[in-house]
């Protein structure tokens, strides 16, 4: 059996990034300014995580879930990292495939 870990970790608070109040705070910030940080997806010896520091952690937990719930036998799903050309795409059949171009391809029994 292929071993999935999903993971994160928030970035370190930079000098001159606002601090938000919780009554002023908008769905923006929320979902993209106030918790960037890193992805850990590791699939058995291939590592999809990310390096960069400031992706979005929020947003990239409410999309994944929104994408997997939504994944079916009709076609893949694609996740497409905030500013970047780094994607995730997910296919449903007798699989579930998260492949990150160029490079990487895993192919798991799908649950």
């Amino acid at each position: 059996m292929t071993t999935i870990r999903l993971d994160y970790s928030l970035a370190q608070s930079k000098p001159g990034v606002r601090a938000a109040a919780a009554t002023t705070v908008t769905d923006t910030d929320l979902r993209y300014y106030l918790f960037p940080g890193d992805v850990a997806f590791v699939v058995g010896a291939c590592d999809f995580s990310t390096n960069w520091g400031w992706v979005p952690i929020l947003d990239f937990a409410s999309a994944l879930l929104w994408l997997l719930d939504d994944l079916d036998e009709s076609g893949p799903r694609h996740f497409e990292f905030t500013e970047s050309d780094a994607t995730i795409d997910f296919r449903l059949s007798d699989e579930i495939v998260p492949s990150r171009r160029p490079t990487r391809h895993v192919r798991l029994p799908a649950a």
